[in-house]
């Protein structure tokens, strides 16, 4: 499967040779902001303390 990276100007005109239509099987890849990478790897982090800390919030409801 032939891929490429090509730069586009936003400024060019739909159509033309600089920013081409999109064809069938067309793959858009976009990268996540600097913000949603940063809570990505916090999630996956904090992910194995969550059940600990869910089970001491169940404890402190049921007063034990």
């Amino acid at each position: 499967m032939p891929s490429q990276v090509p730069y586009l100007p936003l400024k060019s005109n739909v159509g033309s040779v600089q920013n081409p239509p999109l064809q069938q099987g067309d793959v858009i890849v976009v990268d996540r902001h600097g913000w949603a990478k940063t809570t990505d790897g916090l999630s996956d982090a904090l992910a194995p303390i969550g059940p600990v800390i869910n089970a001491g919030s169940l404890f402190r409801l049921l007063g034990l």
